[in-house]
């Protein structure tokens, strides 16, 4: 199960753990799989506490805290077609998804839902 979850799962995180997993029933030291994947010794011995502890479930990620988003995922798919029809005026285009949805976002949230719309990091019109 393990070596399916390291090679097919969609999650990479989910993938390196388990790895780090096998890596550890061969042998492997924990400081050496902390070096193999670069990641801190307490991150792979707490892996391996959560698969002691919970099985599988422990591999995948918590649900975390934190703000809710803005907008919806199809709110949020507007926007590129709003900046495409005026790339150099983001601010424009953040009015107009504030005024279809009645939801006010910041320059800053627009800049981070296009880069993470278009997953190529760099916007047109973004500083």
């Amino acid at each position: 199960m393990l070596r399916e979850m390291m090679t097919y799962h969609p999650n990479v995180r989910c993938r390196r753990r388990a790895h780090s997993l096998l890596l550890s029933s061969r042998g492997y030291t924990i400081p050496q799989i902390a070096d193999i994947f670069e990641v801190e010794r307490r991150a792979v011995g707490y892996c391996i506490d959560q698969w002691e502890a919970k099985g599988v479930l422990g591999l995948y990620d918590q649900p975390r805290s934190g703000r809710p988003t803005i907008f919806t995922p199809a709110e949020a798919a507007l926007l590129p077609d709003l900046v495409a029809q005026e790339p150099r005026q983001l601010k424009q285009a953040l009015a107009k998804i504030n005024e279809k949805t009645g939801k006010s976002a910041s320059y800053s949230t627009c800049v981070r839902i296009l880069k993470n719309s278009t997953g190529s990091g760099s916007v047109a019109g973004a500083p």
